[in-house]
């Protein structure tokens, strides 16, 4: 009897850590997202890091949902992109500064013109994925702790 070692339950913590691992899981595909979004500016608008360091910050992202091209931001009015903000944020637009900036780097970008459209629909869908994790990983915190955002 001494030399028995003591039994387990085999399910303690059995849900905690499929939790954590459903967490990391989620962490891990928006890091995934976050560089294909990365990869897409380098080919649609590589001038956007002169103004935003990371192309996933909510400005950035707010550009991107209604402009994800150089091209498509030279089309835009630098009144209208004054005024982006990410929806439902309650953030503040990313003002004319920064949209004269946008305005001034799109018209001179080095991105092909070929892939425009590709580009676009890729970044449409990846945003899409993007805010979906956001919205779960805020749902997994909130119904229990989301170890991957700590």
């Amino acid at each position: 009897m001494v030399d028995q070692p003591p039994t387990r339950e085999p399910l303690v913590g059995a849900e905690l850590r499929e939790a954590s691992r459903f967490a990391m899981r989620l962490a891990r595909e928006h890091g995934q997202v976050c560089q294909r979004i990365l990869r897409l500016v380098d080919i649609g608008f590589p001038e956007l890091a002169e103004v935003w360091d990371d192309p996933t910050c909510m400005s950035a992202l707010a550009v991107l949902r209604r402009a994800p091209t150089a091209r498509a931001v030279a089309r835009m009015s630098v009144e209208k992109l004054a005024q982006l903000k990410r929806p439902g944020s309650g953030g503040r637009a990313i003002g004319p500064a920064k949209a004269a900036e946008l305005e001034r780097l799109a018209a001179t970008s080095v991105a092909a013109p070929e892939l425009e459209v590709q580009v676009g629909f890729e970044m449409w869908l990846l945003i899409g994925q993007y805010d979906l994790l956001e919205q779960q990983i805020e749902e997994a915190d909130r119904r229990g702790g989301c170890p991957a955002r700590r």
